[in-house]
């Protein structure tokens, strides 16, 4: 209803506008009209434009701050090749909330913090949510371009499954975050990255978190 208002604002303005500069021999009155109605014809399309962005970009209270996600975008050039800054945003909530149906890294965490004991529950949340924020701004990058993919996002769900069953939660958080960071300095190759890395008497489970889903 905003936009529509706003557009009925611009409708009847540029009406007004040319109604006045389509006569050359208008009077005096006009002819002082005239400034004041391009000032309002600007602050309009300002706050016009201004609407369609913050609707356009609308963030969700749920997810990290938006800022953090365009300061990571804004650095990979490469990256602003192959995709839009809508696109990643995109991409981002999908991380977090899932798409399709599929479940997304928010509802995964508050399942495996329903398996961690409450004395540890919330440093557990913290160190998730850590854990999300980095994996979150390189997983939605492009395909081309990331360094973390989807089997490798479904191999550290899968962990910190088994580290809540075992009770391992500093020691697998400390791990995986390491393992992000040589990931994203080029120190690390992907296929490296199997639950028999963290866990290596550990069965590999059927896939549970639904990352594997997303179209690599």
């Amino acid at each position: 209803m905003y936009e529509t208002g706003i557009q009925g604002l611009l409708r009847h303005t540029f009406t007004l506008y040319f109604s006045c500069i389509g006569e050359e021999d208008k009077n005096i009155q006009s002819q002082n009209l005239r400034p004041h109605i391009r000032g309002l014809l600007i602050f309009i399309v300002f706050i016009g434009g201004c609407a369609t962005v913050t609707e356009r970009f609308e963030w969700p209270s749920d997810l990290p701050p938006r800022a953090y996600y365009e300061s990571v975008y804004a650095d990979d050039k490469r990256n602003q090749e192959y995709q839009s800054l809508r696109q990643y945003f995109k991409w981002i909530k999908a991380f977090y909330r899932g798409w399709g149906g599929l479940r997304g890294w928010n509802s995964i965490r508050e399942e495996i913090l329903a398996d961690v004991e409450a004395a540890n529950r919330e440093f557990m949340r913290r160190g998730l949510d850590e854990l999300g924020r980095k994996i979150s701004a390189e997983w939605a990058k492009a395909y081309e371009q990331r360094a973390i993919n989807s089997k490798v996002l479904q191999v550290w769900v899968d962990a910190a499954y088994e580290a809540a069953e075992r009770r391992e939660h500093a020691r697998l958080l400390n791990k995986l975050n390491k393992d992000v960071e040589a990931l994203l300095a080029g120190k690390l190759d992907p296929p490296s990255i199997t639950l028999k890395r963290y866990y290596p008497d550990a069965q590999q489970p059927p896939p549970i978190s639904d990352f594997l889903n997303e179209p690599d």
